[in-house]
């Protein structure tokens, strides 16, 4: 795959996006990829319809689906839930232990110690608790925003259906990147990889 650079001269009736790379070294650096422009924006076009008609079709399902493609790398957003929701209430008995804990100190119902020995376990675990804590936080609004990406995506994308053109706004509205295999000849017809990255969501031909 290669990142294309457009050549245009006024001896050439279409333009077309060349490997950068290979325009300039040659084959000992990289391989032939080249596409012409036109062929770009049918394909473009024709992806953001069919993307475009199953979100006007089924758009829940859509994004219930890039949610779980998305959360592969991430926990169960219900365990996280129920875990941080377990350390915060650990946290506030903690913080109800330490209130007692001085009130036995002054009322010497405990000895020095012990009061001490009790302090640093205290302390420990409550350190603890709140770096678990933190770290699923983290995490949590690692998953929201991913959520909140795919929701934007979902509500660009739908008003992409019988798209008739495609200008350079939308383009760096919804795509990240545009990858593009070399061509080759497979069966004695012309095959070429194409890879369009969204944003937000990433490759959906994956």
């Amino acid at each position: 795959m290669a990142v294309l650079m457009r050549i245009s001269t006024s001896l050439v009736k279409y333009h077309s996006y060349h490997c950068p790379l290979y325009y300039q070294t040659g084959r000992a650096a990289c391989s032939s990829h080249t596409i012409y422009e036109l062929s770009l924006i049918e394909l473009i076009r024709a992806d953001l319809e069919k993307h475009a008609a199953r979100v006007q079709c089924d758009e829940q399902q859509v994004r219930a689906e890039l949610q779980k493609r998305v959360s592969t790398d991430l926990p169960d957003v219900r365990f996280l839930e129920q875990e941080i929701m377990g350390l915060k209430k650990r946290l506030t008995e903690l913080d109800g232990k330490f209130a007692t804990l001085y009130e036995d100190k002054v009322l010497r119902k405990i000895s020095e110690n012990s009061f001490d020995l009790l302090m640093i376990n205290y302390n420990q675990e409550r350190q603890q608790a709140g770096e678990r804590l933190a770290e699923l936080e983290k995490k949590r609004a690692a998953i929201q925003k991913k959520f909140l990406d795919i929701a934007k995506w979902t509500k660009l994308i739908r008003n992409c259906l019988g798209l008739k053109t495609i200008d350079r706004e939308l383009l760096e509205e919804l795509i990240d990147h545009i990858e593009i295999g070399e061509r080759k000849v497979i069966d004695g017809k012309k095959q070429q990889d194409i890879k369009i990255v969204y944003k937000f969501v990433g490759s959906l031909d994956e």
